[in-house]
C-alpha cells in the first residue's frame, strides 16, 4: 500500500530530512522542481510549445515554481512567472531561486493586488499551460483577498492546469476546500502523497495524481504514526484467500441478513445479492412477509420470516442468529420506536461478527456505549449523514475532516468504521487508517451501500479479520463500479449491476 501523510507529518519529514540526515532544504526544493518539470514535459510536450505560465505563491511552493520555470526555460520552452506577492516578501530558498530566474532573463511580473489582475489575464491568454504553485500542503486558512481572483482566473481560463504538491485552496490533511480552490488536470505531489488528495471534496479538484521522490528517507515515512495508507491492487491481492479445491458450501460461512420492511424490500434483496456474489457459502434473509414475498429474491437465498422488528420477536431472532458465522443488520429495517428498542437489545445480546448499516446506525446512535463495551468484531458503514448523527456534528463538519471523524467514531465504538463517499475511509480502533482508491460518481445511487454491507458479511463469514474484510470489501465494491463505468460511463449504473460484477472483479484480482 502507498503511505499517505498529513500536512503535519510532511512538515516533520522535511525537518527530519534536513536536520537528521543533513540534506539542505534548497536541495529538496531543487529535487522537487526538477522532477515536476520533467513530468510536465513528459505529459504535455506539444502543449508546452504554446507557452507556460507559472503562478507562484509567497512561500516554498512558490520557490518550487521558480525551479520548474528554470528547468523549462533550459529546455527552451517559453516560461513566464507571475508573482502573487511583492517580490521583497520572498526569503530563504525561494528568494535564491527567484534571483536565479531573474538572472536568466525569464519574464517575471507581479499580481500582488486586485488592480493588477488584468495583467494576469493577458499572460494567461498567451499560455497553453498554467502551473499552480501558489499554496502548498501547509495551507490551513481560507483563501481570501486577491488570491480569490487569481484562482478564479485559473479556473475560468480553460487551459491545462498542473498543481504543485496540492491544488491551491485544498487542505493537505482533510481534503477540504478552503473557500475556493484551483481545479487541476494534474497534481504532482512532493515527497509523499497527502491524505487531503485522496478523500472528500479534493477528488473533484486534483485531476490525475503523480508523486515525485525528493529524497525523503523511506524508513521515516514507514514509521510515521498514525499510519495512513492508500488501498491498492497489490495489497488487496495479497490478502485475498484462494479457494481450496476441496471446498464445499460449509467452508465459506453462513451469513444472516437482517433487513427489509414494508416499502424497503430492495435494501434487503441488494444486501443479499452482495453477499451471494462475494462468495458466502450460505445466505439467509431474515425479514418481514412483504419482503420475503417479493419475486426478485434470488432462489439461492434461504429465508426466515418474522412479523416485525420488535421486542416480542427478540428471543426467536437471537436463537436464529446463533447458527450464523456473521450477521448483516440494518438495511431497510425502519426507524420507528419499536424497531429502535429492538436494535438496542439486539446489540446487547449478539455475539457474532456483525456489519451494522443503514437504519441500524440511526437506531443505535443514541447509545453508542453499547458498542464500546462489546467484544465481538463490528463493522459500521455510515454515509456522511449517518456519520454526522453518530458523532453529533453537522454533515458539513463530518465531511470537512473525514479521516478525523472516522478515527473518532472507531475509538468511541471499538469498531471498524467505513465512512462511505468519495475516497472511502476505513478506520480501526488501533489507529490505523486506510483510504480507498477505487470507485466513481456512478455509485451515487440508491442501494449501493446495501450491496457493500452484503459483501462485508460474506467476507466476515469466510473468516477474514474485520479490518481485512473492510478493506477488501470497499476495494472490490468500488472496482466493480469502475469496471462498469469503463463500458457504460458513470450515469445509470445500478446497485444490482455492481453486485453482479463482483465475481469477475475477484477473478481479475486473483489472476493478474
Amino acid at each position: 500500500m502507498t503511505s499517505l501523510v498529513t500536512s503535519e507529518q510532511m512538515q516533520e519529514l522535511d525537518s527530519l530530512t534536513i536536520n537528521k540526515y543533513g540534506v539542505p532544504s534548497i536541495v529538496l526544493m531543487e529535487n522537487a522542481g526538477r522532477s515536476i518539470a520533467k513530468i510536465i514535459i513528459q505529459s504535455y510536450s506539444s502543449e508546452l510549445n504554446g507557452g507556460v505560465l507559472i503562478i507562484a505563491g509567497p512561500g516554498n511552493n512558490g520557490g518550487d515554481g521558480f525551479v520548474i520555470a528554470r528547468h523549462l526555460h533550459q529546455k527552451s520552452y517559453n516560461a513566464h512567472v507571475c508573482l502573487t506577492v511583492d517580490e521583497n516578501k520572498y526569503t530563504g530558498d525561494a528568494l535564491t531561486n527567484l534571483n536565479i530566474i531573474k538572472n536568466l532573463g525569464i519574464n517575471i511580473f507581479s499580481v500582488d493586488n486586485p488592480d493588477k489582475i488584468s495583467e494576469l489575464n493577458e499572460n494567461i491568454k498567451n499560455s497553453n499551460i498554467l502551473i499552480d504553485s501558489v499554496f502548498g500542503t501547509g495551507l490551513k486558512r481560507d483563501i481570501e483577498g486577491h488570491f480569490l481572483a487569481i484562482i478564479d482566473r485559473i479556473n475560468n481560463a480553460k487551459k491545462t492546469v498542473v498543481a504543485v504538491d496540492m491544488p491551491s485552496g485544498i487542505c493537505g490533511t482533510t481534503g477540504r476546500v478552503l473557500n475556493k480552490a484551483v481545479c487541476a488536470d494534474l497534481t504532482v505531489t512532493i515527497g509523499a502523497e497527502k491524505t487531503g488528495l485522496r478523500t472528500g471534496e479534493a477528488l473533484s479538484y486534483t485531476g490525475k495524481i503523480r508523486c515525485v521522490d525528493i529524497c525523503i528517507p523511506k524508513k521515516e515515512i514507514e514509521i510515521l504514526q498514525p499510519k495512513i495508507t492508500l488501498l491498492d491492487r497489490e495489497y488487496i491481492k495479497s490478502i485475498l484467500k484462494p479457494r481450496k479445491l476441496d471446498s464445499h458450501k460449509g467452508s465459506h460461512g453462513h451469513v444472516g441478513i437482517f433487513a427489509g420492511s414494508e416499502g424497503k424490500t430492495g435494501a434487503a434483496i441488494l444486501a443479499s445479492l452482495g453477499c451471494l456474489r462475494s462468495g458466502a457459502g450460505l445466505t439467509t434473509l431474515i425479514s418481514t412477509p412483504s419482503t420475503l414475498k417479493h419475486p426478485a429474491i434470488p432462489p439461492e437465498i434461504m429465508t426466515f420470516e418474522i412479523d416485525g422488528w420488535n421486542l416480542r420477536n427478540l428471543d426467536e431472532i437471537m436463537k436464529v442468529a446463533e447458527k450464523f458465522d456473521s450477521i448483516v443488520m440494518g438495511p431497510g429495517i425502519g426507524l420507528d420506536e419499536k424497531t429502535r428498542e429492538f436494535c438496542l437489545k439486539f446489540i446487547k445480546n449478539i455475539q457474532k461478527p456483525v456489519v451494522l448499516d443503514a437504519d441500524m446506525l440511526t437506531n443505535i446512535s443514541s447509545d453508542l456505549n453499547l458498542l464500546k463495551n462489546t467484544k465481538f468484531p463490528k463493522i459500521l458503514t455510515p454515509h456522511p449523514g449517518e456519520m454526522a448523527r453518530l458523532i453529533g456534528l453537522s454533515k458539513a463538519q463530518a465531511q470537512a475532516d473525514r479521516i478525523g471523524c472516522a478515527n473518532k467514531l472507531s475509538q468511541d465504538t471499538n469498531s471498524i468504521i467505513i465512512l462511505k463517499g468519495a475516497g472511502t475511509v476505513i478506520a480501526s480502533p488501533s489507529g490505523e487508517v486506510s483510504v480507498n482508491s477505487t470507485g466513481n460518481p456512478g455509485m451515487a445511487t440508491g442501494g449501493t451501500g446495501d450491496v457493500l454491507s452484503g459483501i462485508l458479511g460474506a467476507l466476515l463469514a469466510q473468516g477474514y479479520l474485520a479490518k481485512d474484510a473492510a478493506e477488501i470489501g470497499v476495494y472490490i465494491h468500488g472496482l466493480s463500479a469502475d469496471f462498469l463505468a469503463q463500458k457504460k460511463g458513470c450515469v445509470g449504473i445500478t446497485a444490482s449491476e455492481i453486485a453482479k460484477k463482483i465475481p469477475y472483479v475477484i477473478k481479475n484480482l486473483m489472476e493478474l
